[in-house]
């Protein structure tokens, strides 16, 4: 469904790297606002020196790898 989104909007706005970042931001601003009205308690968010810093840096990594790997353009 998004990349029939996408499609629509790269005919009217042609900057496909500023519409990616923009997506990308606004993933990031819905996903705050969803997990901060989810998890009210702002202890659940400290990141300490444990396994939820190696959790967090896997769960970057992992995604890192798997976008480079599955990354499909579109036009």
């Amino acid at each position: 469904m998004s990349i029939l989104v996408q499609s629509f909007t790269l005919k009217k706005y042609p900057a496909e790297l500023s519409l990616t970042a923009l997506i990308c931001v606004m993933g990031v601003v819905e996903g705050a606002a969803v997990s901060l009205v989810m998890e009210r308690d702002m202890g659940a968010w400290k990141i300490g020196f444990d396994s939820r810093l190696l959790a967090a840096a896997y769960s970057v990594s992992t995604y890192v790898f798997l976008n480079s790997l599955f990354q499909v353009s579109v036009g």
